[in-house]
C-alpha cells in the first residue's frame, strides 16, 4: 500500500533536502526509490548538475546504509533509533557524502547537515548532527571493522553492506572470496545504456562524440545500435 500512495512534500530548497525527502519516504512509507526519486526530479526545479547530485545521493546511501549505520553505531552509543526519521537520514546522507564523495568538502557536509537538522528538528540536535559529522570526518574512511576470520559474516556484511543472512549463504555457496567478490559487485552502479538515433547519426560517430567527452563506451551485445556508457571501475 505504501508505495501506491503519492508522495506528498514540501518543495526542496536543495538538493541535499530533495535527497531526503526521498530516503524518508522510502523508510517512513516503504515507497520505491526509484519511483520517488522519478516524482521529484519531474516536480522540481533542479538542474542537471543537481539532478545528477540527488541521484547518487539517494541510490548511494541506499547502497551503503548498513555500513553508515554501523559507523554511527560507534559513534552513538543510544544509537539511531531514539531519532526521528528524518534525523536518522539527515546522518546517512552526511557520512555518506564524507566516506564515499571525495570531491565535496567537508565543511559543506557539515553546514548542510546541520541546516537541515535545525529545519526537520531543533537546535539541540542540529548541534547533536554537526558533532556527529565532524567527528566522522576527523575520523576518516579507516574503522575498525569485525574480524573476518574470527567474524566473516559480520565483517563481509559491515564492511560491503549485505544483509547477514545474504553473506551467509553466499559464504556456504561461494566460499570467502567469491562472497567478497559479489558483495563488490553488488556496489557498483549499474552501466547506462543508450540507443543510438539512427534517422541522424550512426553508433559509431556517436561513440566518437562520447569519447570526445571522455565517456568511455561499448558495443551493446543485445541491440546493434545500442551503446554502453561505462562506469567507473569501484573496486
Amino acid at each position: 500500500m505504501g508505495n501506491k500512495k503519492r508522495f506528498q512534500r514540501s518543495v526542496p530548497g536543495s538538493a541535499r533536502e530533495g535527497a531526503l525527502q526521498v530516503l524518508y519516504a522510502v523508510e517512513v512509507e516503504g515507497a520505491y526509490a526509484n519511483l520517488v526519486l522519478d516524482q521529484l526530479l519531474r516536480e522540481a526545479s533542479f538542474n542537471k548538475l543537481d539532478r545528477s547530485f540527488i541521484t547518487e545521493l539517494v541510490y548511494g546511501t541506499l547502497r551503503w546504509r548498513n555500513t553508515v549505520d554501523w559507523i554511527l553505531g560507534q559513534l552513538m552509543r543510544s544509537g539511531l533509533e531514539r531519532l526521528t526519521p528524518w534525523i536518522r537520514n539527515i546522518l546517512r546522507l552526511g557520512v555518506y557524502q564524507l566516506l564515499f564523495m571525495d570531491r565535496i568538502p567537508v565543511s559543506a557536509v557539515c553546514n548542510e547537515g546541520t541546516n537541515l537538522a535545525k529545519r526537520y528538528g531543533h537546535q539541540g540536535v542540529a548541534g547533536l548532527v554537526n558533532g556527529v559529522l565532524r567527528n566522522v570526518a576527523r575520523h576518516g574512511p579507516d574503522w575498525k571493522y569485525p574480524d573476518l576470520q574470527e567474524q566473516p559474516i559480520q565483517h563481509i556484511a559491515i564492511c560491503y553492506s549485505h544483509p547477514e543472512w545474504m553473506v551467509e549463504r553466499w559464504l556456504g555457496r561461494y566460499g570467502l572470496e567469491g562472497t567478497i567478490a559479489l558483495c563488490k559487485a553488488n556496489n557498483c552502479p549499474a552501466n547506462n545504456s543508450i540507443r543510438t538515433n539512427t534517422l541522424r547519426t550512426n553508433p559509431e560517430e556517436l561513440t566518437r562524440l562520447l569519447e570526445q567527452e571522455g565517456v568511455e563506451v561499448e558495443k551493446s551485445s543485445l541491440v546493434p545500435e545500442g551503446l554502453i556508457l561505462k562506469q567507473a571501475d569501484c573496486f
